[in-house]
């Protein structure tokens, strides 16, 4: 496998407040990498550096080889980078369908064009029967639904899914992984920030760590569960690997 995404020793403070300090790592084309730790550990700085939001205060995140540190989020998605937030922000007033057909014009020009690649998208989701509902109907899990649905339609070749999983009830959270690995199965890259444990487990193929904006550590998730440190830092003398 090859890095579809490289970042370099990135750096980001907030005043005085390090969240990001030197963090580098790979994450190789077609994986879904795990990425957790606990609250305010540096996670949703670091989606925020890589998709343009903040940029950082040194260091480079590296598209396939080339250099997009910093670039404004509209260009970052457009150069193939999508995410989803932790709350759902759909725009409440229109429809799933024109939610869909505006993220699609980060890749196309034309409406008419945008309009079917949003169909497809809709009924590759799931979301079908709520195509002309209007977003601020849809239950929870729709929304994180249509949220996936809106990024996909960006044509990305990386998505970074920002608690998913938060809220679901057991179903749904099988649906939501299932249409995950068919997601990936398409060859698009995901970058899975979440503290629901057993999807971690269920997805991942590696998993990295944060903890106080630093790479605590990194392997297999299976390995990486039983690390004294990560156990101490993060999950708690309680846990019990899947």
């Amino acid at each position: 496998m090859s890095a579809v995404l490289e970042v370099k020793n990135l750096k980001k403070s907030f005043g005085g407040i390090q969240a990001l300090k030197n963090v580098s790592f790979n994450v190789e084309q077609g994986e879904i990498l795990g990425l957790i730790g606990p609250n305010g550990s540096g996670k949703s700085t670091f989606v925020n550096v890589v998709c343009g939001l903040y940029r950082p205060d040194a260091g480079k995140v590296l598209l396939k080889g080339d250099d997009v540190t910093g670039l404004e989020p509209p260009l970052a998605a457009s150069r193939g980078i999508a995410r989803t937030f932790q709350s759902s922000r759909p725009f409440l007033n229109l429809t799933v369908l024109d939610n869909v057909i505006v993220a699609a014009l980060i890749d196309e020009n034309r409406v008419d064009a945008a309009e079917k690649i949003a169909l497809k998208t809709i009924k590759f989701t799931g979301l079908e029967q709520y195509v002309n509902t209007k977003s601020c109907n849809l239950p929870v899990e729709k929304r994180k639904r249509l949220d996936l649905c809106r990024a996909l339609a960006t044509k990305p070749s990386i998505m970074m899914l920002d608690e998913v999983m938060a809220g679901l009830n057991p179903k749904e959270m099988e649906e939501g992984i299932e249409l995950l690995r068919l997601i990936n199965q398409t060859g698009i890259t995901i970058i899975f920030i979440e503290h629901v444990m057993k999807a971690v487990m269920a997805l991942c193929h590696r998993v990295v760590v944060f903890n106080q904006g630093e790479l605590l550590a990194e392997g297999e998730p299976q390995i990486v569960m039983k690390d004294e440190r990560v156990v101490k830092a993060y999950l708690g003398g309680s846990y019990k690997p899947c």
